[in-house]
């Protein structure tokens, strides 16, 4: 099968090539998936450079959709339809639309634990699918558990015109909550469209939010962007305020001094991951079809930047570390 397989990190986008590797067969536990798209996440580049080491060889990509090719023994079939919304998820495994969270998704097929999949409907499209993974679990989990945002809190989320940042700030309004976003000036145009009440650049960013809050600073920051926003991050909160660094767009959050959260106001500070928040099947699909409702009734919209074939995995890379994206990126396969 073709995949896009990496023997060394340490490699920038052009580095990337296209191999060809056995088919894998599932085991216990697993279900072979055929691919028909897998989703584009900076944590691909952070694989691929090293910033987050893995043993090599491995295949590059965290999510995919498809449908089930194969099953290994003692996959629970009824634990796999557990809490689904529709009455057409019954019955045989194979042939069933999938969407996954996992590893080696840049690829033709995929083994994957079968509690790490979910059945979805063909309402959505392969492309929609694969959005809803990591992005729309990730900006469900911040915004209903990390910290869960009410009508009387206020949210600062940088890059919000970004691929997870659109999936943010729709579900902070779905919340009730008020917006002030971060986001280069060409990218207005898409922040203003999905609700963002106050939408700001990064300059002077913490003087703008106070002056927004009159004076007191927002509940809460999402920043996925890292390095070159921290400190705006923490000069923006109110006493007491959480920042939330959930990725590194920029270059990783250097250490921070617990003093420096004390002398800012009795901060919070956590750096989350996806996988702690679906912590066994039962929270999986409850993110899931709270997604899956969203995006069917319309209160979710899932912007489709670009789409790359696998062949096409360097140029897929070197478009989203340009800072240039305005949606989701997907690699068809």
């Amino acid at each position: 099968m073709r995949a896009c397989q990496i023997t060394e990190q340490g490699g920038d986008a052009k580095s990337l090539k296209i191999s060809q590797v056995p088919i894998p067969d599932p085991g216990p536990g697993e279900i072979l998936v055929r691919n028909k798209a897998a989703g584009l996440n900076f944590i691909d580049c952070y694989h691929r450079s090293g910033l987050y080491p893995r043993i090599t060889p491995f295949i590059l990509g965290v999510e995919g959709a498809g449908t089930i090719e194969k099953v290994g023994a003692n996959v629970n079939v009824g634990e796999f339809f557990m809490e689904t919304r529709n009455a057409q998820f019954k019955g045989d495994l194979i042939g069933t639309r999938v969407g996954y969270y996992g590893t080696n998704t840049y690829s033709e097929f995929t083994v994957v634990p079968y509690e790490q999949a979910f059945p979805v409907s063909s309402e959505l499209s392969w492309n929609s699918i694969v959005a809803m993974v990591t992005q729309g679990l990730t900006a469900h989990y911040l915004t209903r558990s990390t910290y869960k945002l009410g009508p009387d809190d206020w949210c600062l989320i940088h890059a919000c015109a970004g691929g997870t940042g659109q999936s943010l700030v729709q579900m902070a309004k779905i919340c009730g909550s008020k917006v002030i976003g971060t986001c280069s000036s060409t990218k207005v145009d898409i922040a203003r469209s999905l609700g963002v009440d106050y939408c700001i650049d990064y300059s002077d960013t913490a003087t703008k939010v106070k002056e927004i809050t009159d004076g007191k600073g927002v509940q809460v920051v999402y920043d996925g962007v890292g390095a070159s926003t921290w400190e705006m991050t923490l000069d923006s909160l109110c006493p007491r305020g959480l920042a939330v660094f959930f990725g590194n767009a920029s270059g990783p959050v250097p250490s921070i001094d617990p003093l420096i959260l004390n002398s800012k106001g009795s901060l919070y500070m956590t750096r989350p991951k996806l996988y702690d928040y679906l912590a066994d099947r039962k929270e999986l699909m409850w993110r899931v079809n709270q997604v899956m409702d969203w995006m069917e009734t319309g209160k979710l919209h899932v912007n489709i930047d670009k789409t790359f074939k696998l062949e096409d995995a360097a140029q897929a890379h070197e478009y989203i570390e340009s800072g240039l994206t305005r949606g989701k990126v997907i690699i068809t396969i």
